[in-house]
């Protein structure tokens, strides 16, 4: 196990510094203020220094501190400078990016060197239903294209109640484990390099993953159909005819084009990670 005692006086700053760039949550009773009524056996989760309910839970529920999170990353030996504390959804969600020196890169089908950016983001968040996990996100550098790879994901899977909070030492076996599975993302990608599509794949993916049918398409599909078709022809020019290109076609409309692909949480906790996750296991049958 990593101990302040024996990692560099800079990181140990570094550390410092992610630490207090965490806030402090707590659990407070919510109440009706009428004598005549009962109070709720719910409570809501509020950062200590006030503002906005976090989420609304039960009286069982302890809320994960993202500082005890942080010192959960202790166990794992990294540099503490780069690891980012990040909010999501009004701060009612929060991750930890952790980039990755490991990259994935090599010559696609169309001939142009593909690289993609790598980080491990552990999350959590204090609505009483998202799960603590570990999962690889990626950000193929050519388009911008962010992308949760779902099949990556390592639940610590802990329901967040008394006598439960001492599972966050399986933090390290979970980082290291998620850390492993760059090599069957990495094989992914290579293996949808190598496989073409024809246009009955093409629609079968589309509505599989979208819920597009060409034929019988609304007015508000239409516009989404014509933007999906544009994302794809951009990214099959960078491609080739593949279901590389078809996996970053879809990718390219959640990240630029999609509503709600302007919430930098959209990727991450939104439709746009489920909608990915559906890409994923649909293309994964095919390689």
């Amino acid at each position: 196990m990593e101990t302040l005692q024996n990692i560099s006086q800079s990181n140990i700053n570094s550390f410092e510094s992610l630490i207090n760039s965490c806030f402090d949550v707590q659990k407070i009773q919510l109440t009706t203020d009428f004598s005549d009524f009962d109070n709720p056996s719910a409570y809501g989760i509020y950062k200590s220094s006030g503002g906005s309910c976090l989420g609304v839970v039960g009286k069982n529920y302890v809320p994960v501190q993202p500082k005890i999170m942080a010192n959960s990353l202790l166990d794992i030996n990294i540099d503490y400078s780069k690891v980012k504390f990040v909010t999501m959804k009004k701060d009612s969600k929060f991750r930890f990016d952790i980039p990755l020196t490991e990259k994935i890169s090599f010559t696609n089908k169309f001939g142009k060197e593909d690289t993609t950016d790598l980080k491990i983001c552990l999350q959590s968040g204090f609505d009483g239903k998202t799960k603590t996990s570990l999962f690889v996100y990626s950000n193929r550098l050519i388009c911008e294209n962010g992308a949760k790879a779902n099949f990556t994901e390592y639940e610590i899977n802990f329901k967040n109640v008394q006598g439960n909070q001492g599972k966050l030492i399986s933090l390290a076996h979970g980082f290291y484990k998620v850390k492993e599975s760059v090599k069957s993302l990495e094989q992914f990608y290579l293996s949808m390099d190598k496989v073409t599509f024809d246009n009955s794949i093409l629609e079968n993916y589309l509505s599989s993953v979208l819920n597009l049918d060409k034929e019988n398409l609304t007015t508000r599909s239409r516009k989404i159909y014509s933007d999906v078709m544009e994302s794809f022809d951009l990214e099959i020019d960078r491609t080739g005819n593949t279901l590389f290109g078809l996996y970053n076609g879809l990718t390219h409309f959640i990240n630029h084009k999609a509503i709600g692909s302007n919430n930098k949480d959209f990727t991450f906790t939104e439709n746009g990670a489920l909608t990915i996750r559906k890409a994923e296991k649909f293309l994964m049958s095919l390689v």
